[in-house]
């Protein structure tokens, strides 16, 4: 879950909810399946607001993913309380069929009537904010994208040759497969 790590009152603010489906086969006569022709769950989000309110989207199909999860992100739009302080929002999420339910997922931000500021850190916990794996200097773009990642003061970002080692290891990954692709291999049945 993201939130802003803090807003001013009676600000409006978004919320958004991430919700992963890992699944590579759904059975069709499973309760929560969205049917034959959508491979997905039906499911609901709830969020529960600051305030006691709750908002959900949904029911929606979730489709299950072929390779890796099938990630979609709901996103919630709220207004903040007028009360300063620390305030949270849980979210979870329903199937709609069997009426089984996840954990909740909590969040925390500060009502605060100084200048507001978005979160740069997943989850809004207003933890160090840490640059994502395989983004050295944290401009959001991958290090083998970037023409400069290295940065020697954010950990795993002095890369040594000259901060080129994605780039090392990338052009590796591909003439390995270009390798493999070219020997003449074959499946003998």
């Amino acid at each position: 879950m993201d939130t802003p790590n803090r807003v001013s009152p009676g600000e409006g603010y978004e919320v958004d909810v991430k919700v992963s489906n890992g699944a590579a086969f759904i059975n069709p006569l499973d309760p929560d399946s969205c049917g034959d022709t959508d491979p997905g769950y039906k499911l609901r989000v709830v969020l529960e607001g600051p305030n006691g309110q709750t908002y959900t989207r949904g029911p929606t199909c979730h489709l299950a993913a072929l390779v890796a999860t099938g990630d979609e992100t709901y996103t919630f739009e709220l207004q903040a309380p007028e009360q300063s302080g620390e305030h949270e929002v849980s979210a979870h999420v329903e199937m709609v069929g069997s009426g089984k339910a996840t954990g909740s997922e909590t969040s925390r931000f500060l009502v605060d009537a100084n200048e507001s500021e978005q979160a740069t850190d997943p989850g809004g916990n207003g933890g160090d904010d840490l640059p994502a794996y395989g983004d050295a200097d944290g401009d959001g773009t991958p290090n083998f994208l970037d023409e400069a990642p290295n940065d020697p003061d954010v950990p795993g970002g002095g890369l040594g040759i000259g901060g080129q080692m994605d780039k090392l290891l990338l052009v590796a990954g591909l003439l390995a497969v270009a390798w493999l692709a070219s020997s003449g291999a074959e499946v003998v049945s």
